[in-house]
């Protein structure tokens, strides 16, 4: 029993994940630190953001602001300025209390006057788990997404999209995961169909990618594909399979695991 206990504890510390939890750490869920943490963490706005948004002019009168507010989807508006940068948003919230008064202001107030301009706004470049934190700090249904250069407005981030970015990413985590297991069988570089069109291949790194970032290839707004998995070669000459983040650089050793379309695939064995 003793040397049962004090091989466990070596195993342990000499190998932190181990079989069981491997499968977890592929699926972004890590034990000791918590499973949503780790998945926002590795997610930006650019990849929650909506560019769905509804603007307002901050001289509109309150007659307009109810007539917008109640013909929209969206809680607010956003105030943008005549060049277009984001100031402030108006809600249902600002202008509850003065339903009231019914037409006694109608004309005297305009957008301006009832704007939030405490509602800071975040870029593209912010992690969700700072997101969500923000969330509870500023008491906000949704945040404003402005480009950092001109500030214009460029999108808008609710909880809703912060939740649906981290699906997606568990998802995709948890089939890179199982495709892991898969591996074995692209040592030939051989497409492999998936049904309903799609399919995967494994390629080696091209050279236009290599010493750049996920995030700065856009390879699936340019290439049409998605990288599943990337296999690299570790210190003891195996293959280290991971679901990369968007700012891992690529080497020259990696080798891509990618999936879309067979036309796309296709094109992606000729990079």
């Amino acid at each position: 029993m003793i040397a049962c206990i004090i091989s466990m504890l070596i195993s342990a510390y000499l190998m932190t994940p181990s079989i069981y939890t491997m499968k977890l750490l592929r699926r972004g869920v890590d034990l000791n630190k918590g499973q949503e943490a780790n998945v926002l963490r590795s997610l930006t706005v650019q990849q929650a953001k909506s560019t769905t948004f509804e603007t307002i002019s901050p001289q509109a009168p309150l007659g307009d602001l109810l007539i917008h507010l109640a013909e929209s989807p969206h809680s607010g508006l956003y105030i943008v300025n005549e060049a277009q940068r984001y100031t402030g948003v108006v809600t249902f919230d600002n202008i509850r209390n003065l339903v009231t008064y019914g037409n006694e202001i109608d004309g005297l107030l305009v957008a301006h006057d009832i704007t939030r301009f405490d509602v800071r706004s975040v870029t593209d470049d912010e992690k969700l788990d700072r997101l969500m934190l923000m969330f509870g700090q500023h008491r906000v249904d949704a945040f404003p997404v402005v480009a950092p250069s001109t500030g214009h407005l460029i999108g808008v981030v609710d909880r809703e999209h912060v939740m649906d970015a981290h699906n997606r990413e568990v998802t995709r985590r948890d089939l890179a995961g199982e495709f892991s297991s898969m591996v074995a069988t692209f040592t030939d570089k051989k497409v492999v169909q998936l049904g309903d069109n799609y399919a995967m291949v494994e390629i080696d790194t091209p050279k236009q990618f290599i010493g750049k970032s996920i995030a700065q290839l856009h390879i699936r707004r340019q290439y049409g594909v998605q990288i599943l998995l990337i296999k690299q070669p570790n210190q003891h000459s195996d293959k280290a399979h991971f679901v990369p983040t968007p700012d891992y650089v690529i080497v020259a050793e990696d080798v891509l695991l990618l999936a879309r379309d067979q036309a796309n695939i296709q094109r992606a064995r000729n990079l």
